[in-house]
């Protein structure tokens, strides 16, 4: 009775003519023919083909948080997905952040209307048992053109501030491009910062999203072990690490935390979270790790949060300001990344590492050594290992046989969607990132 109950609920949410308006499309280097489609003929006749040979993907924070939460006075969560799922048809793969399904049935639809456009394959976390003390899941969704044929969700072990009640961690899907090329896909919300005025909150918050990436970048580790050696690893999200932006005019991002007592000996961990991000995630700079966005723009971490405009006089105004918070209008920060990894398999993760150095308070335990605790400034990340030819040029390349699975960073861009004609301006407080893949 429960489960047809939730049916019921997904149909009279369903928008029919939303629905109708989709078409299936399928992308030409997807070699797996659907059951439904391959068993009729008919349908066959009816599918298009997409006319592009590249793969389009989406990484998307959907600010789609389960009911009563809201910003202001409305979210306009339905209105934004259905102004979403109008743009299915540009991309072929999508991780998305926070679409979450507790108490309502925006990631059900989501999925309804992504198998009528073609991406008929999904994972997402898990729903939080009963005695897990988690009250909603985790909102991370992965999409598919392609066929998902391993999946598995990694729970972190904890959160605080009001994400101790949500079930985070990295959802990961193993795609299968065609029959000889494989991508092993990551998707992640980390810990939110949460600027409250006393340290220990703040403190709290660094320390928990820094475990939980440290967290993540050992299952990516496990997951990627017995990998194929041309296989594509690329792990997306939302991080939460603020990256250095060059907006000029844009409100500091640490001024939440200038003058509050106590909170200068920090200032310095937090202007270098990114750095630290970086460090782990290529293990200290034994795997090549590429940050997409960022290498595709000169070096420059892109604004994915809070961004700003001008008016005539030039001063700084939020480009949204009606679902984004208070607190946070003006940051410009890049909260959002696409990342290649390219494991270097002859450097294991607990390798003793040489020359150790001194890490601020809250980054001394940014080793992802974990067992010793142990850095080395010898081992450089690969943004600096490989210098600006690998940012701005290089195809991260995965060979298969005679062909080869790329990701072209240069069509790395942000994805902003914007809107007219309603009472938000754009379809997230996130802008999204998207980047091509090819095979060549």
């Amino acid at each position: 009775m429960h489960g047809q109950r939730c049916v019921n609920i997904i149909i009279s949410s369903m928008d029919y003519k939303l629905l109708q308006s989709l078409s299936y499309k399928q992308h030409p280097l997807n070699l797996t023919t659907p059951s439904g489609v391959k068993e009729n003929p008919k349908v066959q006749d009816l599918v298009e083909i997409l006319p592009r040979q590249h793969i389009k993907f989406l990484t998307y924070n959907m600010f789609m948080r389960p009911p009563p939460v809201k910003t202001n006075a409305s979210d306009f969560k339905d209105a934004r997905l259905d102004e979403f799922v109008k743009t299915l048809d540009d991309f072929d793969i999508i991780c998305f952040q926070e679409v979450f399904s507790t108490m309502n049935t925006r990631q059900q639809r989501l999925i309804t209307y992504a198998k009528k456009a073609g991406l008929i394959y999904h994972v997402v976390n898990p729903y939080p048992g009963l005695f897990s003390g988690y009250v909603v899941d985790g909102g991370l969704v992965i999409l598919s053109r392609f066929p998902i044929i391993a999946s598995e969700f990694e729970p972190y072990d904890y959160g605080v501030v009001s994400d101790a009640l949500t079930c985070k961690g990295v959802l990961y899907a193993k795609i299968l491009i065609n029959d000889k090329h494989v991508l092993h896909l990551f998707n992640t919300h980390t810990q939110a910062s949460y600027f409250h005025d006393d340290l220990e909150t703040f403190v709290a918050t660094f320390e928990t999203r820094l475990m939980q990436i440290k967290h993540a970048r050992r299952y990516v580790e496990r997951k990627t072990e017995d990998m194929g050696e041309n296989d594509l690893v690329i792990f997306s999200g939302d991080f939460n690490a603020n990256g250095p932006t060059n907006k000029a005019g844009a409100k500091n991002y640490i001024e939440h935390l200038q003058g509050r007592p106590n909170f200068d000996q920090f200032l310095h961990a937090l202007e270098t979270e990114y750095q630290t991000l970086i460090k782990i995630m290529s293990r200290s700079g034994r795997d090549e790790l590429i940050d997409c966005s960022a290498a595709a723009n000169n070096g420059i971490c892109q604004v994915t949060f809070a961004d700003i405009t001008y008016d005539e006089n030039g001063k700084p105004l939020p480009v949204e300001s009606v679902i984004t918070g208070e607190e946070d209008l003006l940051t410009c920060q890049c909260l959002d990344y696409i990342f290649v990894i390219n494991p270097n398999k002859s450097k294991p993760l607990f390798a003793a590492p040489q020359n150790p150095t001194e890490e601020n308070p809250l980054m001394q335990d940014a080793n992802v050594d974990d067992p010793a605790k142990r850095d080395t400034d010898s081992q450089t990340s690969s943004e600096e290992k490989n210098g600006e030819d690998s940012n701005r040029d290089k195809l991260i390349k995965a060979e298969k046989g005679d062909s080869k699975l790329i990701v072209n960073v240069k069509k790395t861009k942000v994805e902003k969607f914007f809107i007219e004609g309603f009472p938000f301006t754009q379809l997230s407080d996130h802008f999204g990132i998207s980047t091509e893949i090819e095979i060549v």
